[in-house]
């Protein structure tokens, strides 16, 4: 996957990427200068700003960095997805699971795509394997709480994994009447979890008075997504959106449910595999109530993590790249029950079925590791970026200048400050004096433009000189403008 990325993927693309280029490269950029304002650590969380620049300063160029770390945290991904899964139901259905996640275009389209979803997703499953994969001890319980709060740091919305884990230890342990041991071992985990917090939390309470950094933007999410407001007036925490209409809010997140497990059997998952998953559902559920199949509380517990993780991203909108985490789940449901059958056979049925059965889902990896090398091939990156860059470097302007665009890439690439077209321009008199204020030497226009501001939609249909505008570049979805208004 790192030499497909090296190979393919040379510049970040219009969609997640985005924010590499207008957040998280600009705010590193002032952190290796020295500077940890928390203003500097986005809304997020602070450790994928560290990461990208200790990557940074082993490779030397940003998006590289981000890409390389990627990667890696999706190797790290599939490495404890074994792991864990081994521990508890055995090789076969680990390596079968582990192949059938990895396999998911979602999986592999985002392995590569820059951003902090993957190295949240890899700090959660070392965390889950030092729970789950590791035989109980007081250190493990601290070291999953260790992982947890680093998964929280990379991306806020992993705050799922403190329930999740809490709970998997009761559940553990309170089966083996154990209850005072739980409390312990849940004590242990909350300490560990709160001592890798502090040294963020205390400066970032002090500075903004809040602990959820993200919460802002959460709110509007679920406001959006639950159409549940506050009567009295603006939601400004997520217990004003619950509390301001509780049935509709209920109502709303019911329905979330049904849309999101849909968006998943079928955008997730293909919906064969889909299908696959709720077959074993179903046979799951059939053996364990018949007794036919052993079930421990540990096992249990492990499919209390996808339950979290889909309750809270239920109250936002549907990403594929916030769901990917779920895959390994849903291929041991699959794979679990299909390997206990195979077990019961007689001695040589089951290897030759377990070789048909892997050689199948490697099958299914190739098929998906080929559509995504398709989709780049066909798809690419939008390096015409490149190509405006090399012109605007071509004009030797200092770094005050501007470049107005709704999309940050030609900024990284050009070291010209990125101006955000503004929404309510209404003509040239009104755009001309907006770019004096801002001092912007070129406009980039393209589709997002015209969707933001339609009132220059012409300048993309009907390319031409305009009085300050000259075009210096096209390419059949932007257009490059030189302006001079003097």
């Amino acid at each position: 996957m790192l030499l497909l990325s090296l190979k393919y993927h040379k510049l970040g693309g219009y969609e997640v990427e985005t924010d590499f280029y207008a957040d998280y490269i600009v705010n590193t950029k002032k952190i290796l200068c020295g500077d940890f304002s928390i203003d500097n650590f986005g809304f997020k969380g602070p450790l994928y700003y560290l990461l990208l620049a200790a990557f940074k300063l082993v490779f030397g160029e940003f998006f590289r960095a981000g890409l390389v770390l990627n990667v890696l945290s999706a190797g790290g991904v599939v490495f404890f997805i074994h792991l864990t899964v081994r521990a508890l139901f055995g090789q076969r259905t680990a390596v079968l699971a582990t192949l059938f996640s990895i396999s998911s275009f979602a999986f592999l389209h985002y392995t590569y795509s820059v951003g902090t979803d993957m190295p949240a997703c890899f700090f959660s499953f070392v965390s889950m394997y030092c729970l789950l994969g590791t035989k109980p001890s007081r250190t493990s319980v601290v070291l999953a709480g260790v992982f947890a709060g680093l998964a929280y740091l990379t991306r806020c919305n992993y705050i799922f994994m403190v329930p999740a884990c809490i709970i998997s230890i009761f559940v553990m342990e309170r089966r083996n009447g154990l209850a005072k041991k739980a409390f312990i071992a849940s004590c242990a985990f909350a300490a560990s979890y709160c001592f890798t917090l502090i040294p963020w939390l205390i400066p970032y309470w002090i500075v903004k008075r809040k602990v959820f950094p993200s919460e802002g933007l959460f709110v509007v999410n679920m406001q959006m997504e639950t159409h549940s407001f506050n009567p009295s007036g603006g939601s400004t925490s997520i217990m004003d959106v619950i509390t301001g209409d509780p049935l509709g809010f209920l109502n709303a997140f019911v329905l979330n449910v049904k849309e999101y497990l849909i968006l998943d059997f079928t955008e997730l998952l293909h919906p064969v595999s889909g299908g696959l998953v709720a077959i074993g559902i179903v046979v799951w559920i059939v053996l364990a109530i018949t007794g036919r199949m052993e079930h421990s509380m540990k096992k249990l517990s492990f499919f209390l993590f996808p339950l979290f993780h889909f309750g809270l991203l239920n109250l936002i909108h549907y990403n594929i790249r916030f769901s990917f985490f779920r895959l390994p789940f849903y291929s041991s449901l699959i794979f679990v029950p299909v390997i206990h059958f195979l077990s019961i056979l007689k001695r040589t049925m089951p290897r030759i079925l377990f070789s048909c059965l892997f050689a199948g889902t490697l099958l299914k990896f190739a098929v998906g590791y080929r559509n995504v090398v398709s989709y780049h091939e066909k798809i690419s990156d939008p390096i015409v970026i490149f190509q405006a860059a090399e012109i605007i470097n071509g004009y030797d302007l200092d770094a005050t200048c501007g470049i107005m665009t709704r999309r940050p890439h030609l900024s990284y690439y050009t070291n010209l400050k990125n101006v955000m077209l503004p929404r309510n321009v209404r003509n040239f008199k009104e755009l001309n004096a907006f770019i004096r204020i801002e001092n912007v030497k070129f406009f980039w226009i393209d589709d997002l433009v015209i969707l933001t501001c339609p009132t220059f939609a012409f300048m993309i249909r009907d390319v031409r000189e305009y009085p300050g505008y000259t075009p210096v570049f096209t390419c059949p979805f932007g257009v490059l403008y030189r302006i001079d208004l003097n």
